[in-house]
C-alpha cells in the first residue's frame, strides 16, 4: 500500500506542484497475487479537484504481473 500511496502523491505533485500537506483521505487496495521480488508502482490521476484529488494506482512485480490495484482520494490543503 505504501508504494501506491507514494505513486499517487507523486502523480498529484506533477500536476499541482508541491503540496507538502496533501493528505490521503481514503485508500482501497485489492491484492491480486503475492510476490517476493521487486515491485513497481504507477499511478494515474483521475480528477484534480480544488479540494480533493482522485486516482488509481497499480503495483506490478518484476515480470510485469499486476499484484495490487488501489483507488485513492487525497485532500488538498489550500484548495
Amino acid at each position: 500500500e505504501v508504494v501506491a500511496d507514494v505513486a499517487m502523491w507523486l502523480a498529484i505533485m506533477t500536476r499541482a506542484g508541491e503540496e507538502p500537506m496533501a493528505l490521503t483521505v481514503e485508500m482501497k487496495t485489492s491484492f491480486l497475487r503475492g510476490t517476493a521480488g521487486d515491485i513497481t508502482g504507477t499511478a494515474r490521476l483521475l480528477k484534480l479537484g480544488r479540494r480533493v484529488a482522485f486516482g488509481e494506482a497499480e503495483i506490478l512485480d518484476q515480470d510485469g504481473n499486476l499484484v495490487a490495484h488501489s483507488t485513492l482520494s487525497y485532500l488538498r490543503p489550500d484548495g
